[in-house]
């Protein structure tokens, strides 16, 4: 288990190395605590895009600004979390399936927090 963050990265390529000279079949890579760039019709919405959806909502022109600041912030965190994951994946051996899990809302500690990560685990094999 790796987070997408780059020196976790970095200490995970090696732990790879170390285990393929001792010869251990690794059967899956979990990457957790993933952002995501929000996408609609598969692009990045514009600020003003956003902008304007919140000044609909009502929000003042001192919010709007504000929230879209961290929109913008939010979605550079996921467009670097994806193309480190991107990099990483190349170096895990073939076959060895990568699994991400989303940065959630609050830590595990549950079996209702583990039914959560559940889905994401095992969402293949509901398919």
């Amino acid at each position: 288990m790796v987070s997408p963050e780059e020196q976790v990265l970095q200490e995970a390529d090696f732990f790879l190395a170390q285990i393929g000279r001792l010869g251990v079949n690794l059967r899956a890579v979990i990457v957790n605590r993933m952002h995501r760039e929000v996408l609609l019709h598969g692009r990045a919405p514009r600020r003003r895009t956003v902008a304007s959806i919140l000044r609909k909502l009502g929000a003042s022109p001192e919010l709007v600004e504000a929230l879209v600041n961290n929109f913008e912030a939010y979605q550079a965190l996921g467009r670097g979390d994806l193309l480190r994951v991107e990099a990483f994946q190349r170096l895990v051996p073939s076959g060895t399936a990568l699994i991400t899990v989303p940065n959630l809302a609050s830590d595990v500690h549950s079996l209702v927090g583990l039914e959560t990560l559940h889905g994401y685990l095992f969402a293949e094999a509901a398919t």
